[in-house]
């Protein structure tokens, strides 16, 4: 889909309007002291005026059923109305080397919060024991 199209982050949109929204601020300022940067609060859907309310990502596994295999699982809250923010995974075995094949990444699942955000979670199409170091990030950067 157009980086221009997104899911309505507000539950009942007035027509001929948009709820998009544009990062005003410095990208590494941490006002709230809270350790985490003013660019991924707004990216998460959170504040940098209130500390520890981040929603950082977070990984678990799934498991494949035919043939029985298991998979990393890679969840994070995405700002809805950020059109202005680029959201790319990135996969390494060494954590110098970053890599974001679409083809290694799948989206899973995708739900509306209903405050302005949604839960993101991404399969990694390797089954877990392929390789045996797997890191992944979400890079996060301003749309030019």
């Amino acid at each position: 889909r157009p980086h221009r199209w997104h899911e309505l982050a507000a539950q009942r949109p007035q027509p001929g309007t948009t709820d998009a929204t544009n990062f005003t601020g410095a990208s590494n300022a941490d006002l709230d002291n809270d350790g985490t940067s003013a660019l991924l609060e707004y990216a998460f859907g959170n504040s940098d005026s209130l500390a520890h309310d981040t929603t950082l990502p977070t990984s678990g596994t799934i498991t494949a059923s035919n043939p029985p295999r298991d998979y990393f699982l890679f969840t994070f809250q995405r700002n809805l109305a950020a059109d202005d923010l680029k959201y790319t995974l990135q996969l390494s075995n060494d954590l110098v080397n970053w890599t974001s094949d679409v083809d290694d990444v799948i989206l899973w699942n995708s739900t509306n919060n209903g405050d302005g955000t949604s839960t993101e979670q991404y399969l990694i199409t390797d089954a877990l024991g392929q390789n045996a170091k797997n890191f992944i990030r979400t890079l996060i950067t301003l749309r030019e």
